[in-house]
């Protein structure tokens, strides 16, 4: 039995010591914002594409830079035949913090 579905939606949590910082573009700079940061992720003896903007990757460096140690969760929907992710994006989990 199949079921069709509408889209598969990944999530890859990611280090943030095991990110590639120096692509994210510097804040105020022209362009940076809207400019699309192309990532190949690789897992196994596979990979997946995925596109980031800027702007979004400002966001999460400045999360990180306030709380080092979490993950970069990224969200999107697979497409491809499975080896890239569409409509990307991407958020900071930081270390849960106990006291």
């Amino acid at each position: 039995m199949s079921i069709v579905v509408r889209a598969v939606k990944v999530t890859i949590p990611v280090p943030d010591d095991k990110f590639t910082w120096e692509l994210v573009p510097l804040p105020g700079a022209p362009g940076s914002k809207n400019s699309l940061i192309s990532l190949e992720m690789s897992y196994g003896d596979g990979s997946i594409k995925l596109n980031l903007k800027g702007g979004t990757l400002q966001k999460v460096k400045t999360s990180r830079d306030a709380a080092p140690g979490g993950f970069i969760v990224i969200q999107g929907k697979l497409s491809g035949a499975g080896t890239e992710i569409a409509e990307a994006g991407a958020t900071y989990q930081a270390p849960k913090v106990t006291v």
